[in-house]
């Protein structure tokens, strides 16, 4: 959508006369604004002479593109703690939200080269991005009975009124449903789950949140569930099995009918799932996975694509191979890693373990590889980073240094990630479709649910990838 609006806006740009075009833009979010530039830049515009651009948010990708944005660093993490922490102080008696109509956070103005030729600087101010709370007066639930009473009708008409029985007269259900709305009235969904023994709730454990490939996963979850009737509780493990245990006890608690999980770093074994399994409560693991267990999981060919990418990198005369990558003992880095081990053997490139850089895969990540590669000698042609953004900041420090790439040393990155696109140049990588991978775990779960199928005859569901091309990697090219 951003990507889009972005492009659209700048073709608007472009059909104007070039007096009448305005000399600075201002987009309230990063993304349309990087993809505005990008355009307006391939259009021969020049970027800050001719137009000036400011930002919003500070994302990631305000940071990689040539000419980074002026832009507003909005703390999501910090509206998130502070509206939460207010709720919760507010829910145990600590304080009362009705005492705070206001919360005022602090944001800050980060002046870089899109619209300010000289040295970055920061602005420190205060804007009014706010949590705020609706004052109401405490008032007893209402009840079917209630709406009963005032309708002069059956608690049973009301009940059928209010599910949308076709039984019930048509205008009475109008009535019964208008009524409800006025009184406030809330279902019972407790009673109702406690009834039914089913709570059309679905769990989600997931390692991290911080990551396009991880949102764009619970996209896809959130499209299915939602079209089937089922709420999401989604729960955060921080890359920490204690927590992950921890959130997998309090989801089975929480009578959660089905449950998606992507384990953390140091996660070993499911034995903290098997209160699922002797309840007969299904689970589908996605992404990072006990790749030995019976369960039903969900992944791409890591192998495979670990194989392709340094293989790319050796067709394109590569020698000198580095792998950046995590933590082994998860199945989706050891068979990167694997792929990586037999593509350079198959072309009879020996194997250094001083060229595989075991990292977080992290923005700090990036720069420390960076400055590991520009140590090493004889320096590494070619980099295979299993992150694209970690990718994107190597290559950025890289070119800071003055390496050429991809002609001293071509990169592949992981994902598909947006950054991919923007960073110059574009940097190959494989596809990893979070979406899809999303969907198909979660119509799989649905399905079981719904008896339509049985997940305990699938035990694993590989799903495409493939390796994208672009400018980072093309050292042939770069050398004609």
């Amino acid at each position: 959508m951003y990507e889009t609006s972005g492009t659209a806006a700048a073709e608007q740009l472009l059909r104007l006369k070039p007096e009448k075009r305005p000399d600075a833009v201002f987009s309230a979010n990063d993304t349309t604004a990087v993809h505005c530039m990008i355009r307006l830049k391939a259009a021969g515009i020049r970027i800050p002479e001719a137009i000036k651009f400011a930002g919003f948010n500070n994302d990631q990708i305000s940071k990689m593109i040539e000419s980074s944005i002026n832009t507003v660093i909005y703390s999501g993490y910090h509206t998130g703690e502070t509206a939460v922490s207010s709720l919760i102080n507010h829910l145990k008696g600590i304080s009362s939200i009705k005492t705070t109509n206001t919360i005022y956070l602090r944001t800050d103005l980060v002046i870089r080269e899109s619209s300010f030729k000289k040295k970055s600087l920061q602005l420190n101010f205060f804007c009014d991005f706010y949590v705020t709370d609706c004052i109401m007066k405490l008032k007893k639930d209402i009840t079917i009975y209630d709406i009963a009473l005032k309708l002069a009708l059956s608690s049973a008409t009301v009940s059928r009124g209010l599910q949308n029985n076709p039984a019930i007269n048509k205008n009475t259900r109008k009535k019964i449903q208008e009524t409800a709305r006025e009184l406030g009235y809330r279902h019972n969904t407790f009673a109702s789950s406690l009834r039914k023994q089913k709570t059309n709730t679905i769990g989600i454990i997931v390692h991290e949140l911080k990551s396009n490939f991880m949102t764009s996963v619970l996209a896809g979850i959130e499209k299915v569930t939602t079209q089937a009737g089922y709420d999401l509780i989604i729960a955060h493990s921080s890359e920490s099995y204690e927590k992950e245990t921890a959130n997998a006890i309090n989801l089975f608690h929480k009578r959660v009918d089905g449950l998606i999980a992507s384990l953390a770093f140091d996660t070993q074994g499911l034995d903290h799932y098997k209160l699922y399994e002797e309840k007969g409560i299904p689970i589908i693991f996605f992404d990072r996975v006990e790749e030995n267990s019976q369960s039903t999981k969900v992944i791409i060919d890591n192998y495979k694509c670990g194989y392709d990418a340094t293989r790319h990198l050796i067709e394109q005369g590569c020698k000198r191979i580095i792998l950046v990558t995590a933590n082994l003992k998860r199945n989706v880095y050891a068979q990167r890693h694997k792929g990586y081990l037999d593509a350079l053997h198959d072309n009879n490139i020996a194997y250094n373990k001083d060229w595989v850089l075991i990292k977080d895969l992290s923005e700090q990540c990036g720069v420390d590889a960076a400055m590991e590669i520009l140590k090493m000698n004889p320096r590494p042609d070619g980099a295979f980073i299993t992150n694209d953004f970690s990718a994107a900041v190597c290559m950025q420090t890289l070119k800071e240094h003055g390496i050429n790439i991809p002609g001293d040393i071509a990169i592949v990155g992981f994902n598909n990630d947006a950054i991919s696109k923007i960073i110059e140049p574009k940097l190959t990588t494989i596809d990893y479709p979070g979406i899809d991978m999303g969907e198909i775990a979660a119509r799989n779960l649905i399905n079981h649910l719904k008896g339509i199928t049985d997940i305990k005859h699938t035990n694993t569901i590989v799903i495409r990838s493939e390796l994208i091309i672009r400018g980072s990697s093309l050292k042939k090219q770069s050398t004609l």
